[in-house]
């Protein structure tokens, strides 16, 4: 008795009993098996994957570890430190207020890496007493400010005044101290116009966010995110994710 069975016998016998027959598979069928059986990663060439209910939220880093990422499961992550100053020309106010006392911009510094000139005006309202005004520059090793010119000196009366400092002090952060050269108080708007940039960020040191794994992260153990740039991460399971900056900022956090 013939035990192989012909193609008409099989009729009467279920599928997933047919005999199978199998055949030989090159290393570039096998890789393409594997790379249709494996799910979308991060990076798709230029492309970032987006998984169903991408959504973005603010979280403001300080001076302080900030725990920006809480433990979980593994999870990809991008990090974005959003661009604030952008373009060939900007301007902004440096500081709008009244004061009694000397004082700067150092917790709110202006990141001026991409630019060449700065233009500053002052608009006094109100004033006694005598008030300087000082353009200073972080150094980025130390991170500590220096005085870099006198930008209005001896200011006893309101209006509006005007000072192109050029070049100097325009490193990569800027702010401006003020003091009182004899008692009183005065209030003023600061404003400054910045030219000759080039297309990008023009972040600077006090514009960069730095992470971690731990609590422990500081400004110079932590890895950096320059402002106007995002960074990719898959974050494994149980890990927190902490910042830290020089100042307070924002950044955006997408799971992906």
């Amino acid at each position: 008795m013939n035990n192989v069975i012909n193609y008409c016998d099989w009729k009467r016998i279920p599928p997933d009993l047919w005999p199978r027959i199998f055949e030989a598979i090159s290393k570039e069928k096998e890789a393409e098996i594997v790379k249709r059986s494996v799910p979308p990663q991060i990076y798709l060439g230029t492309a970032i994957y987006l998984g169903k209910g991408f959504q973005g939220r603010r979280v403001l880093v300080t001076t302080s570890p900030t725990l920006i990422i809480p433990a979980g499961p593994a999870y990809p992550y991008m990090i974005l430190n959003p661009s604030r100053t952008v373009g060939l020309t900007s301007s902004g106010v440096l500081y709008s207020g009244t004061v009694n006392a000397a004082g700067n911009t150092q917790a709110t510094p202006l990141g001026v890496a991409n630019y060449l000139n700065m233009h500053l005006f002052l608009d006094v309202t109100a004033v006694s007493g005598t008030w300087d005004f000082v353009a200073q520059a972080r150094d980025p090793e130390s991170g500590n400010w220096a005085d870099s010119q006198v930008i209005f000196s001896g200011i006893t009366t309101t209006g509006t005044r005007y000072a192109s400092i050029g070049q100097l002090g325009v490193a990569t952060d800027f702010a401006v101290r003020w003091e009182p050269t004899a008692a009183g108080s005065i209030t003023f708007s600061l404003s400054y116009s910045l030219k000759e940039g080039i297309i990008g960020s023009a972040a600077g040191l006090s514009q960069t966010v730095f992470i971690g794994s731990n609590n422990g992260i500081t400004v110079t153990s932590g890895f950096p995110i320059l402002e106007g740039n995002k960074e990719v991460f898959i974050v494994g399971e149980n890990v927190e994710v902490w910042a830290i900056a020089y100042v307070s900022l924002y950044v955006n956090i997408f799971q992906l």
